[in-house]
C-alpha cells in the first residue's frame, strides 16, 4: 500500500483500489477507483507523489502469465491508469510490497529484497538482489528506501537493518538499530530516513503484528501499533498518521483500512513555553492563530491566592497582545490598562470577545469597552458603554451581544442578553435587551451566564442557577437558550434546553460540546453532545463521562474544546469542589473509538494539573491554555505511549472466490 495526495493505492485481486484517505474525512473511508493489472498484485510503491498525476511501482507475481515475478510503472490519471513500463526478476522470489529509493525500486522477499534500477519510467530492469537472512535475521517484515540506503525492519525485536545502495548491483549490509540500546552502534550511522515505519507480515509467528516507528537518529522506537494477526500492510500520512491496510486471506469483507495518528505520543501534554502576565487571566481569545488577546488583572475571591497577588490589582483590568508565531517563545506586545469604577471579580466568565478584523470588546467593572487589536503592538481603546455590562461576550459581524444572569427586586433569576450596533466602533450603540426567567430551584442563591457563542446569526447561551446549603452547590438548573438575532433589533427566543451544570460550550462543524457539571450532589460531570438540526435547533447524541464527585458538591468547572476527528479535549474542576479560578485543574483527553459513535470514549487523563482557565487552539496542533497568572503553550498530540489513535475505518470489498 501507498499514500499520495490524499490517496491509498493498495494491491488488491487482479488490480490496485485506489481510495481517498484524507483525514479530514469523517465516517467511512471512501473507493474512488479500481485499475487492472495482468497477474497478482503484491504491493504498491509512490514513485513520484510530485508530478501532474501520481507514479507508482507495482510489485506482481506471475507478471503477465510468465511465471515471474517483477514490477510495472503505471501513472494514476483521473480517467485510468497507463502501464508506462514494466521488468520481471531473472526468477521468482516470492515478492511482496516495493519501496522507493531514489530512482530504485525495491520489492521485499521472504529473504530480503530484488532491486529494480527505474531512471528511465518506460524501460526499467532488474540489477540485483539483497539477502538479509545471511545478516543474521530470521525474518523480513518490511522493506523502507531512500536515496542510496535501504531500511529492512526484521524479526520482532523490533530490528532496523540498514543496508548501502550506493552499488545498486550489490547491495551492502552496513549494521543494525535494534530496540535494545544495549546492542546498538550509537553515533556510526547517521540514519537519513525521517521516519521508518513497519509492519509484520503473515509469516510473523507471534498473534498480533506491531507497527513501529523509529526516530530519526536514534535507536529507540517512539510508537507501536497491535494489528490483527492477518496480511498487513501500513504506509505513512503527513501530520503523524499512518495508514493500515489488513487482508484476511480467504475471508471475504474482512479487507480493512485503518487511519491512525501516530503523531510521537508522550503522555501528558508538554509544556512549549510559559509566559508570566502578572495578574489573573480572565479570559482569552485567538486572532489570526498568531496573537492572543488575553484579559487579566481585576479582583477574584479564591483560597490559594496569596494576598501579596491581589495589591494594587483590585481596581485595573489588563488586556495584553501575546505573539504566538514562534510557540516556544512567547512574547508580549502590548498592554493596555483600563480603569474600573468597580472590581472585576471571578463572576465574568468570558468577558472578551475578538472578531477577525480586530475590534473587540470586553466586560467589566459595570461598563463596556470597545478596543482594537489589528495592530497587536498598539492596542487602541475606543469607547466605553457605560453601565453596560456582561458575564459574557461575543461578536459576529457588525452586531456584539453580552449576557448575564440577574437577580432582581420580583424575586426571580432573569437570563438577560443585550445587542450592539459595532458598524462604527468608535459610537457603539444599545440595541436592544431580552431576558428569560428561570425556573427554580426555589431561593436560589446565585447565578452565573457561563458562556455564549454567536452561530448563523444565533446566540447561544450557557447559564444556571443554584441553590447552597452549608457552604456546598446542591441544586443547580443550567440552561442552553438559543436566540435569534440575525435582526439584533428584535431578539427572539428559539429554542430552551434544560443542563445541569453547564459550564462552557463549542462548536464543530454540525456537533455542539457543553461542558456540565450535575444537578445534585452525586454522581460524574460529563461532555453532552448535540448535533445542528436547523437555525438555533439542536438534538442530543451522545454523552462523555468524567470524574465523580463527592457528597457535598456537583461538579466542577471545565472548559471544552473539540478537535480532530471527534476528540474533545477538556480542562476541569477538581473532584472534590466547586472551583475558582487559580485553583488546580486537570486536563483530559477523551479519545472516541470512531466518529460515528461518540459514546465509545474513555479518558485519557494527564498526569499533570494546570491552574484553571480558558484554553484556545492554534495552528490545528498547538493548545494555549489560560493558567492562573500565566499562558501555557503545549502540543496537542498526546496520549499514553504505544496508543496511536484510530481516526478513521473502512471494510473494503473482496471479489467472491479470491484470496486476496
Amino acid at each position: 500500500m501507498a499514500v499520495a495526495g490524499g490517496q491509498a493505492f493498495i494491491a488488491a485481486a487482479g488490480g490496485v483500489l485506489v481510495v481517498d484517505v484524507d483525514v479530514d474525512v469523517e465516517g467511512e473511508i471512501p473507493v474512488r477507483a479500481e485499475v487492472e493489472i495482468d497477474g497478482d498484485p503484491r504491493g504498491v510503491a509512490v514513485f513520484d507523489a510530485g508530478g501532474v498525476f501520481p507514479v507508482l511501482a507495482v510489485s506482481v507475481r506471475d507478471f503477465g502469465g510468465t511465471g515471474r515475478d517483477g514490477i510495472a510503472i503505471v501513472e494514476v490519471r483521473p480517467a485510468g491508469v497507463d502501464v508506462l513500463g514494466w521488468a520481471v526478476a531473472p526468477a521468482t522470489g516470492e515478492v511482496e510490497e516495493p519501496a522507493v529509493a531514489g530512482d530504485l525500486v525495491l520489492v521485499r522477499t521472504e529473504t530480503g529484497f530484488l532491486v529494480f534500477d527505474a531512471r528511465e519510467r518506460e524501460h526499467p530492469h532488474w540489477v540485483g538482489r539483497y539477502d538479509a537472512i545471511l545478516q543474521g535475521a530470521e525474518r523480513v517484515n518490511d522493506v523502507v528506501g531512500r536515496a542510496d540506503v535501504a531500511y529492512l525492519l526484521v524479526d520482532d525485536q523490533p530490528c532496523l537493518q540498514i543496508v548501502d545502495l550506493e552499488d545498486p548491483s550489490a547491495p551492502a549490509y552496513v549494521g543494525s538499530r535494534v530496540e535494545s540500546t544495549t546492542l546498538a552502534q550509537k553515533g556510526t550511522f547517521g540514519l537519513r530516513a525521517p521516519l521508518l515505519a513497519g509492519t509484520c507480515s503473515t509469516r510473523h509467528d507471534t498473534p498480533a503484528h506491531s507497527l513501529h516507528s523509529f526516530k530519526t537518529g536514534t535507536d529507540t522506537w517512539t510508537s507501536s501499533i497491535g494489528l490483527d494477526a492477518e496480511d498487513s500492510r501500513v504506509a505513512a500520512l503527513d501530520g503523524g498518521c499512518a495508514v493500515v491496510y489488513t487482508h484476511a486471506p480467504g475471508e471475504a469483507g474482512r479487507e480493512r483500512l485503518r487511519i491512525f495518528d501516530v503523531g510521537e505520543p508522550e503522555g501528558a501534554p508538554l509544556v512549549k513555553a510559559t509566559l508570566g502576565l502578572g495578574s489573573r487571566i480572565y479570559a482569552m481569545a485567538i486572532l489570526g492563530d498568531t496573537v492572543a488577546v488575553v484579559g487579566h488583572g481585576g479582583w477574584c475571591w479564591s483560597g490559594d491566592v496569596p494576598p501579596e497577588d491581589l495589591v494594587n490589582s483590585y481596581d485595573t483590568y489588563d488586556i495584553s497582545t501575546v505573539d504566538l508565531r514562534n510557540p516556544e517563545n512567547p512574547v508580549i506586545l502590548d498592554v493596555l490598562t483600563v480603569d474600573l469604577p468597580w472590581s472585576l471579580y471571578c463572576s465574568a466568565r468570558k468577558p472578551l470577545a475578538v472578531r477577525e478584523d480586530g475590534i473587540g470588546i470586553f466586560s467589566g467593572g459595570f461598563d463596556l469597552h470597545v478596543i482594537d487589536v489589528a495592530d497587536p503592538s498598539a492596542i487602541q481603546h475606543l469607547a466605553t458603554l457605560e453601565g453596560e455590562d456582561g458575564q459574557v461576550a461575543a461578536i459576529e459581524g457588525s452586531t456584539a451581544v453580552v449576557s448575564q444572569v440577574e437577580f432582581d427586586w420580583s424575586y426571580e433569576w432573569y437570563q438577560r442578553l443585550t445587542t450592539i450596533d459595532l458598524s462604527e466602533p468608535t459610537e457603539p450603540q444599545v440595541v436592544a435587551r431580552w431576558s428569560e426567567v428561570y425556573d427554580g430551584p426555589t431561593s436560589a442563591s446565585g447565578g452565573d451566564a457561563a458562556d455564549l457563542e454567536i452561530r448563523d446569526g444565533h446566540a447561544w447561551i450557557l447559564g444556571h442557577i443554584w441553590k447552597n446549603y452549608y457552604g456546598g452547590l446542591q441544586d443547580v438548573r443550567g440552561k442552553l437558550y438559543t436566540v435569534d438575532i440575525t435582526d439584533p433589533t428584535t431578539p427572539e427566543l428559539v429554542e430552551t434546553i434544560d443542563l445541569d451544570l453547564a459550564n462552557d460550550l463549542a462548536f464543530a462543524d454540525s456537533l455542539l460540546y457543553i461542558a456540565e457539571g450535575r444537578r445534585h450532589h452525586r454522581g460524574p460531570g460529563r461532555i453532552a453532545i448535540r448535533r445542528i438540526v436547523g437555525p438555533g435547533r439542536s438534538i442530543a447524541v451522545s454523552e462523555l463521562r468524567y470524574g465523580d464527585y463527592p457528597t457535598r458538591y456537583p461538579g466542577a468547572e471545565a472548559r471544552v474544546l473539540p478537535f480532530g476527528l471527534g476528540q474533545v479535549l477538556c480542562v476541569r474542576g477538581k473532584d472534590e469542589g466547586y472551583s475558582y479560578p487559580g485553583e488546580s485543574h486537570q486536563i483530559d483527553a477523551f479519545l472516541p473509538e470512531a466518529p460515528a459513535d461518540l459514546a465509545i470514549g474513555t479518558p485519557i487523563t494527564s498526569a499533570r494539573t494546570v491552574p484553571f482557565g480558558d484554553i484556545a487552539l492554534i495552528n490545528d496542533n498547538i493548545v494555549v491554555s489560560a493558567a492562573g497568572n500565566d499562558l501555557e503553550i503545549m502540543p496537542l498530540r498526546y496520549g499514553s505511549p504505544g496508543v496511536p489513535w484510530l481516526i478513521a475505518e473502512r471494510v473494503l470489498p473482496v471479489p467472491e472466490g479470491s484470496d486476496r
